[in-house]
């Protein structure tokens, strides 16, 4: 089958914060994908977890280098998913990963039951290359986002 727009395939391949939930074999998903759709974006993230009612952990420097280690030899334009109510206490350790290659870009993301801050959004916003930041968030952020950038 012949693709004839932009295609983005997601999967969890690493465990991330807050999040008792296994990824996916990272190994056989890349091959998979490789194989049949070698020029699609993918978007490779972490398992996450949110609870506004107490503290949460942040994205570790060690999941930074360990997704480093999967992406350094793909050949594709890879998309990082974070999650909006904790890229900004992570801002660093994504910023680091990030500037590895021009190739990544950011997606931020948001759930429903999450406590997402636009002034979070916007500040990522404000400092990265807004060309590589992408959104996929609720509703309810989607205004408030974009009067702020506007």
């Amino acid at each position: 089958m012949k693709l004839h727009q932009p295609v983005w395939i997601n999967a969890d391949v690493l465990k991330g914060p807050n999040s008792n939930e296994e990824p996916i074999n990272k190994t056989t998903f890349l091959m998979e994908v490789n194989k049949k759709y070698p020029y699609v974006t993918l978007s490779l993230g972490w398992t996450t977890s949110y609870w506004s009612s107490r503290p949460s952990e942040k994205y570790s420097w060690e999941s930074m280098d360990e997704m480093l280690e999967i992406v350094r030899n793909l050949e594709q334009r890879i998309t990082f998913p974070a999650r909006a109510a904790l890229v900004r206490e992570s801002w660093d350790r994504f910023l680091w990963l990030l500037e590895q290659s021009n190739r990544y870009s950011l997606t931020i993301w948001s759930s429903q039951t999450d406590r997402a801050s636009t002034e979070d959004m916007v500040f990522v916003r404000d400092n990265f290359d807004v060309s590589r930041i992408f959104y996929d968030v609720e509703d309810y952020l989607t205004d408030p986002l974009m009067a702020a950038i506007s």
